[in-house]
């Protein structure tokens, strides 16, 4: 199968064309420049890379795709802690929203097969009070980002719907893996250090997805061909606090994370206080997820264990 990856040189979208590669698949990497820098290139090494510019301006999208059976669509505008746009909700969009249309339609119009859109848990909501979130929950979008990512897999279904193009929205919670600069790589490099964390009594339960297991869900997806649209919920099989994932991070780094107790409350009105609070919230509250499909017949399971996807992001981090 010959597939078009948007986002390629993104964290996951690395990922994703090393995984679809090394099952075989022809990979068209669509980036925005070229020439590559070296790491980047040693990543997509294997893959045909084709120069777009800014996807928002491309008037023709189908000209994209031309010869390619499925699209993966990994490009976005992703959430900002520090928002720097005067209309938050309309720059996400126009860059999630609207370029995941047009992209869709391109798709339909050059004959591609199969769309895989990378989604967001945010559109089930912010957080989860004992039940996990699933394939068949309502969406609940809390901010521009999720509104944004509800709206694109709305859009993939219209397209669908009046096409001949197979469409599936794979949301994921939280990705850790090798390559991330996100929150646990940041949780690393705090434990290498030997750094104190007031973290010891954080007892929540918070669903994240391990990269490969992302791959995983996107080349299934790739294969099923059940549904004419479909979404999928991708994570790893088990939640964890806040404290175990720092233990965890501590025993695949060879440093036991030195860890406080402190409190849950208390830590986010002192993160509150420094304007950290959202961050403190990712922290100590609950997000579940069960791993769900909306097609009858679903049957994907995350091959990668939370250890297993833990030692991974030690080894290459």
């Amino acid at each position: 199968m010959k597939v078009a990856v948007t986002g390629a040189t993104g964290f996951v979208g690395r990922h994703v064309v090393r995984g679809l590669l090394d099952a075989g698949h022809e990979v068209v990497a669509l980036v925005r420049t070229l020439p590559l820098g070296d790491s980047t290139a040693a990543a997509l090494h294997g893959a045909t890379t084709r120069e777009t510019g800014d996807l928002e301006r491309i008037d023709d999208c189908a000209s994209l795709f031309a010869g390619v059976d499925a699209v993966v669509h990994l490009a976005a505008r992703v959430h900002r802690m520090a928002e720097d746009s005067e209309d938050p909700l309309a720059a996400h969009r126009a860059a999630n929203t609207d370029l995941t249309r047009r992209l869709a339609d391109g798709a339909a119009a050059a004959g591609v097969s199969s769309f895989v859109f990378l989604s967001s848990i945010k559109v089930n909501g912010e957080r989860t009070t004992g039940t996990p979130f699933s394939a068949s929950d309502a969406p609940r979008p809390a901010d521009p980002y999720g509104v944004s990512k509800w709206e694109a897999e709305q859009a993939l279904a219209a397209v669908c719907a009046r096409s001949a193009l197979r469409g599936t929205s794979v949301r994921i919670p939280m990705v850790y893996g090798p390559g991330n600069k996100g929150n646990v790589q940041r949780l690393l490099g705090a434990i290498r250090r030997g750094l104190p964390l007031p973290l010891a009594s954080v007892r929540n339960r918070r669903t994240m997805v391990a990269v490969g297991n992302v791959v995983s869900a996107i080349r299934y997806a790739l294969d099923d061909d059940s549904e004419r649209y479909q979404l999928i919920l991708a994570a790893d099989a088990r939640p964890v606090s806040t404290a175990e994932l720092c233990r965890a991070l501590g025993a695949a780094a060879g440093r036991p994370a030195r860890l406080a107790p402190c409190p849950p409350a208390l830590l986010r009105l002192a993160a509150r206080l420094v304007g950290k609070g959202a961050e403190a919230d990712r922290l100590t509250e609950d997000l579940e997820v069960r791993v769900s499909g909306s097609a009858p017949d679903f049957s994907w399971a995350p091959p990668v264990s939370f250890d297993e996807g833990i030692r991974s992001l030690a080894d290459g981090g």
